[in-house]
């Protein structure tokens, strides 16, 4: 409303809230030759735009947005509708004083609404009316988390004040001119990133990653186990892991390489036999596929009594539910790798003389079981021979490494033994994965 004082011919902009004088909350009186101006809410949303443009431009309105009640209007905007043929205050509301005053009274929405911006208001409303004004809170909104910025237009804010939207209340929570409102929005469920199940599950698949994301839950979300499965034996394939093995095989091969033609370059005694090894050895680190396999616990009855094992999983991880099995399998250097039925109490001496025993290529000071979780144990010569009869448990796996003497000419023995125990593993893994 726009009211001249006829004693100084100055007009002074009064806003007023037309849903409050509507229902009763507040009235205004009045007076001869007052100018009364409703605006449509798009038009208002035009005003603050048109205001924040002139601030940025350092246009002259930003000082009259300090005060709701300016001084003498600006050059007349003769678009803006003039007083009826009853007299009016003598000139049109400007519009850029009008939008300077809208600027002033507003406050500020930010976050999970569903029409973000900037409101004005006349004066105090309730929360509940300004977050109704912008389309209410969405559907991300997390309504235990609402804060209000306290402030006064132009001015810096000088108080918070955190809010619950559902939380009972005496009193209404007032909104006023320069408070920001801020609706949190829920932090996301899902984290970037798949997690691929497959085997032996009731709903195998690529599964969104999450937050939280454990084994117990991604099997939960696979339907569960079926009643073939073998959790035992699981395979969780990780990216971060399998980075690091391919990293380790390439290194080893380039360590190989440098080698290898440090000890041509000398004459050594490297024979033919020596040679082919060697060779064939860094051919086989640049083709292999690491697993990256994580020794993990796959039960989900297991899992649900003790959480502490209930691993988290990452992006891009890869979990293998194999079949139950029936057999043992005994591979590397051996004279027949092959997959034997499972006997309770047999040991690895037992399965390895139905192999044939170790070719004349084997390591047999370095020989291991790999357990169907994954974990290996590496055993000497009393355990093939029968002088520590341990048991082999069901899906386990034998493996009988090759002998690192062809390569003692050669600068990286050690890490050549190393890498030919995790050739043997990796082999072991995909073994019970079904793969070559």
């Amino acid at each position: 409303m726009a009211r001249r004082d006829p004693a100084t011919a100055l007009t002074r902009l009064i806003p007023f809230s037309p849903r409050s004088v509507l229902s009763g909350a507040v009235d205004l009186a009045l007076r001869d030759r007052d100018l009364v101006r409703i605006l449509a809410v798009s038009e208002v949303s035009d005003l603050i735009v048109g205001a924040e443009t002139a601030t940025r431009a350092d246009d002259p309105a930003r000082a009259a947005a300090a005060d709701p009640r300016p001084e003498p209007p600006a050059p007349v905007d003769r678009a803006t509708p003039s007083a009826g043929p009853g007299g009016g205050p003598g000139e049109p509301i400007d519009r850029r004083t009008l939008a300077a005053l809208a600027a002033a009274q507003a406050a500020t929405l930010v976050g999970a609404v569903l029409r973000p911006g900037r409101y004005p208001l006349a004066r105090a409303e309730p929360l509940a009316a300004v977050l109704t004004a912008a389309g209410g809170a969405s559907r991300r909104a997390d309504r235990g988390r609402v804060a209000i910025l306290r402030g006064r237009p132009g001015g810096p804010f000088d108080g918070r004040e955190r809010i619950d939207l559902d939380r009972p209340r005496d009193r209404p929570i007032l909104v006023r001119p320069g408070d920001t409102v801020q609706v949190h929005a829920r932090p996301d469920r899902l984290q970037p990133g798949l997690v691929t199940v497959v085997g032996e599950v009731m709903s195998p698949g690529r599964f969104a990653l999450r937050r939280g994301e454990t084994l117990f839950s991604v099997l939960a979300r696979a339907g569960g186990l079926t009643t073939s499965a073998f959790p035992e034996g699981a395979v969780l394939s990780r990216a971060r892991a399998r980075r690091r093995e391919a990293a380790l095989f390439r290194d080893t091969a380039r360590a190989l390489e440098r080698a290898l033609a440090t000890e041509l370059l000398r004459g050594g005694e490297a024979d033919a036999e020596r040679l082919r090894a060697a060779r064939a050895l860094i051919a086989e680190l640049d083709h292999v596929e690491p697993v990256g396999r994580v020794v993990v616990e796959a039960d989900p009855a297991r899992l649900f009594a003790d959480r502490s094992r209930d691993l988290l999983l990452e992006a891009d991880d890869w979990l293998v539910i194999p079949k139950r099995p029936s057999t043992v399998a005994v591979i590397g250097e051996v004279q027949a790798p092959v997959e034997l039925p499972y006997r309770p109490g047999r040991t690895a001496a037992d399965y390895l003389a139905e192999a044939g025993g170790p070719t004349r290529r084997a390591d047999d000071r370095r020989m291991y079981v790999v357990l169907p979780d994954g974990r290996a144990r590496e055993v000497g010569r009393s355990f093939w021979t029968g002088d520590n009869p341990t048991a082999i448990p069901l899906g386990a796996t034998i493996v009988v490494p090759r002998d690192p003497k062809p390569f003692d000419l050669l600068e990286v023995t050690e890490s050549v033994s190393t890498i030919l125990s995790r050739l043997a593993i990796t082999a072991a893994s995909f073994a019970v994965l079904g793969l070559p």
